[in-house]
């Protein structure tokens, strides 16, 4: 099957002409690394394309774009694409206004690790064994017969590394740090990655997240700890929402806890909430009733309600989560 999808989605791109990549909003260190690689192939072959993406990018993952290649969705997309390529999104309508770009008739080539996958693409390539959709991106280059240059083996590396938690994560499987090994061997300097996204915050972003954890709240009986992150922290500090992305990650920095949970006051009325778990709590099935996705680990979703009714309305049903021992 998986050979299949690739050869495939190979014969596409050798027969057409015009693409459009993109990924989910407020894209993450695997669909940015993943764009910008397929984007490397594509233009290799003499491809027109496009990359763009609703959002802005944090500025700890500035360096994979060193050309400047990708757009936000305002930008003036002043061609037709032939094919619509849609990484790491489980569904059409998290690419947010993008979907705006997409001509009628276009071919949708969807590409993606999530479970929740809705299968929304002409072509459907859904890998839940994948760590990461920057590996599918590599089988497929590499079968492409493409050689990777030192900048799409950082991208790669990027979006494997940051999808699985630094290796942390179950998902982290022999393939992935296979490729990892191999993208090392052309060069991949881990230690300048690592510190670029990991441990290179600006002073105002570390304050910020200082402030945060101070301010951390901890619920039924150290099971769910909380952080929550408002417009008004974000001007007395002078960030930005895309550079707290991985602050939810500090959630589960304390011992015993089960969920973490990050909310951020997105908009007026739209309450963003960021999620992390242990194994023994899925949080697909509980996302899934607000209109969110993700991982079984690692999911989020958008509730349009002010920033407290927002925590108020997760962690009630959180608690007849943790009630019925579900």
């Amino acid at each position: 099957m998986k050979k299949k999808k690739i050869s495939e989605i190979i014969d596409i791109i050798r027969i057409r002409s015009d693409f459009l990549v993109t990924s989910h909003q407020d894209s993450d260190g695997d669909s940015l690394g993943s764009q910008l690689a397929l984007g490397e192939l594509l233009f290799s072959w003499g491809k027109r394309f496009k990359i763009v993406n609703q959002g802005e990018i944090a500025s700890k993952y500035g360096f994979l774009d060193k050309h400047g290649i990708i757009q936000t969705s305002e930008a003036f997309l002043d061609f037709e694409p032939e094919v619509v390529f849609v990484l790491e999104c489980p569904d059409l309508s998290r690419v947010g206004s993008v979907q705006n770009m997409i001509p009628e008739g276009a071919l949708l080539i969807n590409i993606d690790h999530h479970q929740d996958n809705s299968g929304f693409g002409d072509i459907n390539w859904v890998d839940l064994k994948a760590s990461a959709v920057g590996e599918m991106i590599y089988d497929l280059l590499i079968s492409a017969g493409h050689h990777l240059s030192p900048d799409a083996a950082e991208q790669i590396y990027t979006a494997i590394l940051t999808d699985t938690g630094r290796f942390r994560f179950r998902g982290t499987s022999p393939h992935s740090l296979n490729i990892c090994a191999k993208l090392l061997r052309l060069g991949v300097d881990p230690e300048k990655i690592t510190d670029r996204i990991y441990f290179s915050h600006g002073e105002a972003n570390l304050r910020l997240l200082g402030d945060l954890i101070r301010r951390m709240e901890v619920f039924f009986g150290g099971r769910a700890c909380v952080l929550s992150l408002s417009n008004g922290d974000l001007e007395r500090f002078n960030t930005s929402f895309a550079d707290t992305e991985g602050f939810v990650d500090y959630t589960q920095y304390l011992e015993g806890v089960e969920v973490g949970i990050l909310f951020k006051e997105i908009a007026p009325g739209v309450t963003k909430a960021s999620m992390r778990s242990n194994d023994a709590f899925n949080l697909i099935p509980f996302v899934k009733n607000f209109g969110g996705g993700g991982h079984k680990g690692a999911a989020g979703c958008t509730i349009y309600k002010p920033l407290e009714e927002a925590k108020r309305l997760i962690l009630g049903h959180l608690k007849k989560c943790f009630d019925r021992g579900t």
